[in-house]
């Protein structure tokens, strides 16, 4: 088990059990009347004539840098293994 779950496998491992996990919550909370789908479209016109494109892309660019982000730090402490307390400080 522990062989193939490299960074790239337990960043894609955690984000499907979260999201596995908050979905039920969130139409528990939100319901289903569509209260976060308003939402997006609120915000995708807030954005302009492209804006449902320009709103995924952001957020698909937001949790590819929050992946890059943790792979840097995953390197570098690698290599630096007495920065690894200070880095996870100042992220």
């Amino acid at each position: 088990m522990g062989k193939s779950l490299s960074a790239a496998n337990i960043f894609a491992l955690t984000t499907t059990l979260s999201a596995a996990l908050l979905v039920p919550v969130a139409f528990l909370t939100e319901g289903i009347s569509g209260k976060a789908l308003q939402a997006w479209n609120v915000a995708a016109a807030d954005v302009g004539e492209a804006g449902y494109f320009l709103l995924v892309l952001n957020a698909l660019l937001s949790g590819l840098f929050h992946y890059l982000n943790n792979e840097v730090i995953v390197v570098i402490c690698f290599f630096f293994q007495y920065m690894h307390d200070h880095l996870l400080c100042l992220r």
